[in-house]
């Protein structure tokens, strides 16, 4: 089975020359397959280092929006492969994840599988320890996949690729196309990537949070198993106003909510310690569960449920 790796991305000069190595030494462990880079616009040097480098075909995309499923279908139909990784350009590929990705599809009811992402600079950028620690850990069969997936040629084309017309939430809506027609969708227990989030401020935080709330009601707009997930951030979103304003209001109630909050947050901080995160980590992505759905909840309040084109910067490939 042939593969091809298609990393997508923009404006990623820091990154963009570790993510087509790593993908070319995870290809020459598979045997071999062909790496394309997708540039979505890019105005610094990323095409241009991409260029630089043996093998890898450099593809632009023109008058289109610029947003990852019109990336991603650009690569996938420039692709000669029966397997299609789809990878962006801060991701670092793991050596062996493309052998164990074609040996998992060499079952034909295996759309596509992916593996474990881990976020790096967790130290070093304290901002990526709260998203950068939500990536899923579960294994099997899975209901949705991310972005980096490696999927069966013939299965994502009989989906009709990424549906161009979602700016934002094209992995879970493909996935969920994926699993109603019956495709099954594998997760194995192994690392596939490497990921840097690259958040350096509360402001990044916020935007990206309202991006998954856009994400998620532009999903749940199409797809009715969808709709519990988001009513559930919408019930997070007002117990915590809620709490928050009624303690305000009347102070001898603050004590006790406070408390409350400090113990959730602190089930939270356990949770971390016990799957070997540091301290520090650990509470860092604590408050990050505790506030986000505020801003995730406001983020898909302020989507239109029809589909759009617009495109914002925290989500071009």
């Amino acid at each position: 089975m042939r593969i091809a790796v298609v990393v997508i991305a923009r404006n990623e000069q820091a990154t963009i020359a570790g993510c087509l190595e790593s993908s070319r030494v995870a290809l020459e462990a598979a045997g071999g397959g062909e790496i394309l880079l997708v540039d979505a616009g890019s105005t610094d040097q990323t095409a241009q280092i991409a260029r630089s480098m043996p093998g890898v075909r450099v593809l632009h995309v023109r008058n289109q929006p610029f947003h990852a499923a019109v990336a991603r279908n650009f690569g996938l139909r420039a692709a000669n492969a029966d397997i299609v990784q789809f990878l962006d350009g801060d991701m670092l590929m793991e050596r062996d994840w493309l052998v164990r990705a074609r040996a998992a599809l060499r079952s034909s009811s295996v759309a596509a599988v992916d593996g474990w992402l881990q976020e790096r600079r967790l130290k070093e950028q304290p901002w990526n320890a709260t998203f950068g620690l939500d990536w899923p850990m579960d294994q099997g069969d899975v209901a949705r996949m991310g972005g980096a997936a490696a999927w069966r040629r013939e299965s994502i084309e009989a989906l009709g690729g990424f549906d161009e017309d979602l700016p934002l939430g094209e992995d879970p809506d493909l996935s969920l196309r994926a699993r109603a027609e019956g495709m099954r969708l594998v997760r194995l227990p192994v690392w596939m990537a490497s990921h840097d989030l690259d958040l350096r401020s509360l402001r990044d935080w916020w935007r990206r949070a309202v991006a998954v709330g856009r994400s998620r009601r532009l999903v749940a707009s199409r797809h009715r198993v969808a709709r519990a997930p988001l009513r559930r951030i919408f019930a997070e979103a007002a117990i915590t106003t809620t709490c928050l304003i009624a303690s305000i209001l009347w102070l001898p109630l603050a004590a006790a909510i406070g408390g409350l909050g400090v113990a959730r947050i602190v089930r939270f901080i356990r949770r971390g310690l016990e799957h070997g995160h540091d301290l520090r980590t650990s509470a860092i992505h604590a408050v990050h569960l505790a506030a986000v759905p505020v801003p995730v909840a406001l983020g898909a309040l302020a989507s239109r449920p029809r589909i759009h084109r617009s495109i914002t910067s925290e989500v071009a490939a």
